[in-house]
């Protein structure tokens, strides 16, 4: 994360963490159907982020405890047993949330600065 600290200036990066990605993204233009696949296929990654996070949180029983828990669907039984384990889901999504966006806006400030280059060569 720190080369991406060095990428943009703090006023970038307070713009990314207040900014909605696609207005980041430059995404005006693109359909409501568009915005909502993309928003789709955004969330779908941040839940598996956070998912990764959290098996690699749990030891090998929680998680056996955790899955049998998610197939029987209980989501208060499920916040229960996190919580228990001092998981804070809606932290980690927040925190992934952060690093996506950064991750994402560090890509495309790389590959417009190369594009940038390969025109001024």
């Amino acid at each position: 994360m720190a080369q991406d600290q060095d990428l943009f200036t703090d006023e970038e990066l307070k713009n990314i963490i207040d900014g909605d990605l696609l207005d980041l993204l430059g995404a005006k233009n693109m359909s409501d159907d568009e915005k909502l696949a993309l928003y789709e296929k955004m969330t779908q990654t941040l839940q598996d982020r956070v998912l990764l996070r959290v098996d690699d949180a749990l030891n090998d029983e929680d998680q056996k405890i955790f899955s049998q828990l998610v197939t029987e669907g209980d989501q208060a039984k499920i916040n229960e047993f996190l919580l228990s384990r001092n998981i804070e889901v809606p932290k980690l999504l927040v925190e992934e949330a952060l690093i996506y966006k950064v991750e994402i806006m560090s890509l495309m400030k790389l590959s417009k600065q190369k594009t940038d280059d390969k025109q001024e060569g």
